[in-house]
């Protein structure tokens, strides 16, 4: 067994040795969870950095999306609560400063992330484990109990 972690970099096992290893599926869909986490970080910081600052194209009227401080729904928000200052408050350019701060926080995550990507699966892996085993000696329990 040594020589079978060694092959695999450390990592679980693999269940058989044919020529396509299939790996145990709970390490992959634990890279495959910090992945789509990477993906989701840059694509809500890209949008929350951007959107503040452009002008919305022609189409996007279509849509109901305005600038953003003359977007419908901000508009049709500000009718409801009776309240104008919110439109007035959203437009000015410390909301927009906020917002894109937001947009590089989340850009930073998944830079910092992808630098971490061995560790945060390693981790992953670890409390996927943890968990499993709990729900494991739960149910081997609640087995013996009846």
């Amino acid at each position: 067994m040594p020589s079978a972690a060694r092959r695999t970099g450390g990592h679980s096992p693999p269940l058989n040795y044919s020529r396509f290893t299939i790996y145990d599926s709970r390490f992959m869909l634990n890279k495959l969870t910090v992945i789509l986490f990477i993906i989701l970080c840059f694509i809500v910081g890209s949008i929350l950095v951007v959107l503040p600052w452009v002008q919305p194209l022609k189409l996007s009227y279509l849509f109901g999306l305005g600038d953003w401080g003359d977007n419908y729904f901000l508009v049709s928000l500000a009718r409801i609560t009776g309240s104008q200052s919110l439109q007035k408050a959203v437009a000015s350019g410390w909301v927009r400063g906020a917002v894109t701060g937001l947009g590089v926080v989340n850009l930073l995550i998944a830079v910092s992330e992808i630098f971490n990507f061995r560790r945060s699966v390693r981790e992953l892996d670890m409390d996927t484990a943890r968990h499993t085993s709990k729900g494991d000696n739960h149910t081997a329990n609640e087995i013996q109990s009846h």
